[in-house]
């Protein structure tokens, strides 16, 4: 509901205060966790973004003009709101490696990339909505940007859209690099008036096969279906 969505912008706002907004994982008092882990973990801030500025959306019609300008999306510079913190850090660091979703590979994502430029696009519509042209403007050429970015993914060799690029030191996750993470790529970076990153776009649909082709060789009961 609404109330506890708004504990949890609360809450957020605390977090972000703490330190580095890529951190993936914090302490039940809301405090970071400070020990090894795969870090940064740049979806998230983008997630939120993503979440939060449907929140902003659905207050602005119900009249909450004040609490979205105060908490969610200010349009200062400096910030103190979470919307506005997320899309500046994700705009700033986008291009930056971090690990990915299953917190395994450092690297550049398809899968972060995605939901970076699907939270710039909700966060520019936002902005635009409030009175911010400017950052509107800045986190569109952002969000073009990483979708030149996303094309780079697709292996024409492979025939299908590859999970990470530029894999720094450590874990370079599977062999093959196709990952199911594409599939939440579409879920969480798409829209319905997406046709980019839209299941009907020929590429994603071959990365689906792909998966599909290879499930169906590892777990004999996929081959049944």
């Amino acid at each position: 509901d609404v109330a506890r969505l708004k504990d949890y912008v609360e809450l957020s706002r605390r977090q972000q205060l703490t330190g580095d907004l890529g951190e993936p994982k914090f302490e039940t008092n809301g405090l970071p966790y400070t020990g090894p882990w795969g870090r940064p973990q740049t979806d998230g801030p983008a997630l939120r973004a993503i979440t939060l500025s449907r929140l902003a959306v659905s207050l602005l019609a119900d009249g909450e003009q004040r609490y979205v300008r105060e908490k969610l999306y200010d349009g200062a510079l400096p910030t103190r709101s979470v919307i506005k913190a997320d899309l500046e850090y994700v705009a700033h660091r986008w291009r930056d490696a971090s690990f990915d979703l299953w917190e395994e590979v450092s690297g550049t994502h398809f899968y972060t990339r995605a939901v970076q430029r699907r939270a710039l696009l909700d966060g520019a519509a936002l902005a635009r909505q409030l009175g911010d042209d400017g950052a509107a403007r800045f986190y569109l050429e952002q969000a073009t940007r990483i979708r030149v970015e996303l094309e780079r993914h697709w292996d024409s060799s492979k025939g299908y859209i590859v999970a990470t690029l530029n894999h720094h030191d450590g874990d370079r996750g599977k062999h093959s690099n196709l990952d199911a993470a594409v599939v939440l790529a579409v879920l969480h970076g798409g829209a319905p008036d997406d046709e980019f990153l839209s299941p009907a776009n020929p590429n994603i649909l071959a990365t689906f096969e792909a998966l599909r082709a290879a499930f169906a060789k590892l777990y004999p009961i996929n081959a049944r279906a």
